[in-house]
C-alpha cells in the first residue's frame, strides 16, 4: 500500500502525519506501545472492555501478519490512530473492522484518511462489507463512515 502524507490538511502546528500499512514486526514494536497508551475508556472503545497490558501484548502477537491488515497515522515515529482490517473466515467478502485513536486534534481528518485506505485495501483483497459493534463506534466517526457510502446495520 503507498503511503500517504497529510500535512497540508493538519492544524496549524500540528506536526506531520503518516498514513501507512505496519509491517509484521511493527505490529509488535508499535502497535503494543500505541494500545498500552491508551486510557482505560479508548480501551474499552476499542476492545469492548478494558484490557490489561498483558492482555494487549497477547493481542498483538496473535494478530497474523497475512490476514490482518493494520493501517497506521504516524507523527513522530508514534501512532496517533490505526484501523484494522480482520477477515470473517464463515462470511465470504466480509471484514471485521476496528479502530482506535489518541489523538486529541484533527480526529475526524485522521479516522476520515485510515477508513479510506482501508476502503481501499479491503477492495484489494475482495472484501465489500464491513462489520463491526455499532457501540464500539463514536457517532461522528459513524457519521463520517456513513458518508462515505452505504452503510446498514
Amino acid at each position: 500500500m503507498k503511503t500517504s502524507n497529510a500535512l497540508e490538511f493538519c492544524s496549524p502546528g500540528a506536526s506531520t502525519l503518516s498514513f501507512r500499512t505496519l509491517s509484521a514486526g511493527e505490529l509488535r514494536s508499535l502497535l503494543v506501545p500505541f494500545f498500552n497508551s491508551l486510557t482505560f475508556d479508548q480501551r474499552r472503545a476499542r476492545f469492548g472492555c478494558g484490557m490489561s497490558d498483558d492482555a494487549i501484548v497477547g493481542y498483538c502477537r496473535g494478530l497474523d501478519a497475512e490476514e490482518a491488515i493494520v493501517i497506521a497515522c504516524i507523527a513522530r515515529d508514534a501512532l496517533v490512530a490505526v484501523v484494522e482490517l480482520h477477515p470473517a473466515p464463515t462470511l465470504a467478502g466480509c471484514t471485521e473492522l476496528g479502530v482506535a485513536s489518541s489523538a486529541a486534534e484533527d480526529r475526524l481528518m485522521i479516522y476520515g484518511h485510515l477508513l479510506q485506505l482501508a476502503a481501499f485495501a479491503a477492495g484489494q483483497r475482495g472484501y465489500h462489507t464491513f462489520m463491526w459493534p455499532e457501540f464500539l463506534v463514536e457517532q461522528d466517526v459513524l457519521a463520517l463512515w456513513r458518508g462515505m457510502g452505504h452503510v446498514t446495520w
